[in-house]
């Protein structure tokens, strides 16, 4: 990085502090690669973080997450900010299933000024390409609940012209042939930074009302308002929230929890096989805020207090909250410029079955929802914290599901005994099959369980139908029948001994949650006691995600017989020498004739940058 502009932003950075209170409202805008995406392709993006109009954040943090259509959050990751910049990507696998996704991204110190505030964008992601062809549109018709936040309506002003600088493109278009390289010209300001995204512009779905760079800036100029909290200030590197509570038990009368201010506590960080050590105290509110700094990749955090010193009523509670999901905007999910094809499946699973007085054609409609991995521990933490639930019985799964946006729907839990063999895998074998309440009481402590995957897919679910693996029962001591988890290891086929079995449905479930044990090792680990010292608190914590690297296509020697690309150059931070000038090259896919060029950038005076063609 130039020296010139490593002083620039220094100087700035100064002046920011200076000038501006901690009030500074920061704002994020995010320029992606594409503006409509195929599973099977990867969201790129550059991040731009701008405080007073200026690319300088106060943050060091920044939190970008993928949102499936019904609104669970199916991807989070953090990322490093550095002079208000920031890049990354999010690959769509298919098991994500196709429909409207939301990509958001903010800091935590956005937060303090409401749910509203913080980049939002609505991105069509379409069924997975076949034979190459990107004309043909199709995705699920997947909807949110009506009962979330509703979203502002984007800014519409005029940006102030001598603020924004246009940069001009050129290219020889005689170069626009299968597979042949492409050489580009970006002139504009000297000694600039910027992102550029080049796609074939035959397959690039235009949406009018999309904000842009400059919008946000006007917003976040408009928007004078003071927080509604301070609850969190700007993040410095990976931290960790939470407060200190003290139970005061009252005779005849429920617990008061109250602050717990001005408490010493330390905390040790596990972080690739090394371990650091710090100290904190809980402020007058009982808050404690732990600054790790730099942490790249995944650690564990303890935290603890003196138990003989502060007594056995105190409680450490970390900050989980989590944004709520938003509702779309009507146009956020048109798309004018094709005709699109709304798939919805309607095979018969089911064959006819009787109910009493009346025979009714029952057909088993699949629930079409994105893939969702949690992390037990993690769930469990989250439960605790937010929810104020204090048990790991499998019996809570229904309340955890509930929390995850989860619908409730016919569902079957699966102990697969071992390791999970992956997303594309759809026939798997199940130690213990539960199906309600009751036969949960066979399946293990959810703090035993090391992941849980809720998979909505056809194959999966078809595979674990009740037919095929139908609900055994016993009798209770009333004598009435009651629903059992279902043993492969006593079966003597795939599809059980149905000898005496009183209960059988012949169809599907909607959904399959599959739950992955522990190792034995990691059931050694101080960390599976989450929940029973109470002066001790253990965490899992994530660094920052090291962004991947776009790959750009090399076919100086070969190339192969079909390349259907269509983000054929992606930069998140292209720079201009000191002329203004900036040179890229790339190889051309098999079938575009026509380019589609997006730059965006701000300086670190706060002016806009932009192209398009």
């Amino acid at each position: 990085m130039p020296e010139s502009y490593i002083c620039h932003s220094y100087l700035f950075l100064v002046l920011l502090f200076v000038t501006s209170s901690i009030e500074a409202r920061e704002n994020v805008y995010l320029h992606l690669d594409n503006k409509s995406y195929f599973l099977g392709e990867t969201i790129w993006f550059s991040a731009y973080v701008t405080n007073d109009g200026l690319q300088i954040s106060n943050s060091k943090v920044l939190y970008v997450e993928l949102l499936s259509p019904e609104g669970n959050i199916v991807d989070s990751k953090q990322y490093r900010l550095s002079n208000g910049r920031a890049s990354g990507e999010f690959p769509l696998p298919p098991l994500l299933l196709s429909g409207f996704f939301e990509i958001r991204a903010f800091t935590k110190y956005m937060m303090n000024w409401g749910r509203n505030n913080y980049f939002s964008r609505v991105i069509p992601v379409f069924n997975a390409v076949k034979n190459g062809d990107h004309s043909f549109y199709s995705m699920y018709d997947r909807k949110r609940k009506s009962k979330q936040v509703i979203p502002e309506e984007p800014v519409r002003t005029v940006f102030p012209q001598e603020r924004r600088n246009i940069f001009s493109i050129d290219y020889d278009t005689a170069c626009i042939v299968p597979y042949g390289l492409v050489k580009m010209k970006i002139t504009g300001l000297p000694d600039t930074y910027f992102s550029i995204s080049v796609t074939d512009k035959a397959s690039h779905l235009e949406r009018h009302k999309e904000t842009s760079l400059a919008d946000y800036i006007i917003k976040e100029n408009l928007a004078k308002d003071k927080p509604s909290s301070n609850r969190y200030k700007p993040e410095q590197g990976i931290s960790v929230h939470g407060k200190l509570q003290r139970t005061i038990r009252r005779l005849f009368r429920s617990p008061r929890k109250e602050p717990a201010s001005n408490i010493p506590m330390k905390a040790d960080l596990i972080y690739q096989d090394h371990k650091y050590e710090g100290e904190l105290l809980s402020d007058n509110t009982g808050r404690i805020d732990f600054c790790m700094g730099a942490v790249n990749g995944d650690g564990l955090l303890k935290l603890s207090y003196n138990r003989k010193e502060e007594g056995q009523d105190l409680s450490i509670i970390l900050d989980r909250k989590k944004l709520p999901p938003r509702s779309y905007l009507e146009w956020e999910t048109m798309i004018p410029e094709f005709k699109l094809n709304v798939t919805e499946e309607n095979d018969t699973i089911l064959p006819e079955i009787e109910v009493k007085g009346k025979r009714r054609n029952y057909k088993w409609k699949p629930l079409y929802t994105s893939v969702l991995h949690l992390d037990m521990d993690e769930v469990l933490e989250y439960m605790r914290d937010e929810h104020d639930m204090q048990t790991d019985s499998p019996i809570s799964l229904i309340q955890i599901l509930s929390a995850y946006h989860v619908p409730s729907l016919p569902m079957r839990w699966v102990d697969i005994g071992g390791e999970y063999p992956g997303d594309t895998i759809s026939i798997i074998q199940a130690r213990v099959i539960c199906d309600g309440i009751i036969s949960a009481s066979h399946l293990k402590p959810l703090s035993c369980y090391k992941q849980m995957i809720v998979r909505t897919d056809k194959p999966v679910c078809e595979y674990f139908s009740y037919g095929n693996m139908p609900i055994r029962s016993e009798r209770s001591s009333g004598g009435n029948a009651v629903d059992s988890g279902w043993f492969t290891s006593n079966s003597s086929s795939a599809k059980g001994d149905r000898q005496g079995q009183s209960v059988r449905y012949d169809f599907a479930p909607s959904i399959v949650v599959f739950l992955e044990p522990k190792t034995d090792e990691e059931l050694s680990s101080p960390y599976q006691a989450w929940n029973s010292q109470p002066d001790i608190r253990y965490t899992h914590v994530h660094g920052y995600h090291t962004p991947l690297e776009f790959e750009h296509k090399n076919y100086n020697e070969r190339h192969p017989d079909g390349d259907t690309r269509r983000t054929l150059y992606w930069n998140p931070m292209l720079h201009t020498d000191k002329n203004g000038e900036a040179f890229i090259q790339f190889y051309n896919n098999s079938t575009c004739r026509q380019f589609h060029c997006s730059i965006e950038g701000i300086t670190i005076d706060g002016q806009i940058i932009t192209a398009g063609q």
